[in-house]
């Protein structure tokens, strides 16, 4: 159900990042994956969690260059791999 979903979001936001640094993109594509094709995250939730994450020192995030444009990635911190609340 969405709305239990809603509630975990910014966990669920970590558990993508656990593998590696993610643009938004590819974040919603892993959620949209390990929820089976049952939840995708809208771009508004996605950036208003983001930028609470990096707040709270969770995430961090930089730009990088690639050949289809300029991008911002996210990766966990030290905080974010030791505040996770997911196994």
């Amino acid at each position: 159900n969405s709305n239990l979903i809603r509630g975990h979001i910014d966990t669920i936001i970590l558990h993508a990042l656990k593998d590696g640094d993610k643009y938004p993109q590819q974040i919603c594509d892993v959620v949209l994956n390990i929820s089976n094709g049952k939840y995708e995250i809208n771009q508004a939730t996605l950036y208003s969690s983001l930028k609470r994450l990096e707040t709270l020192k969770f995430v961090s995030s930089y730009w990088h260059d690639a050949e289809d444009g300029r991008r911002k990635f996210y990766s966990l911190t030290e905080n974010g791999k030791i505040n996770r609340t997911y196994s």
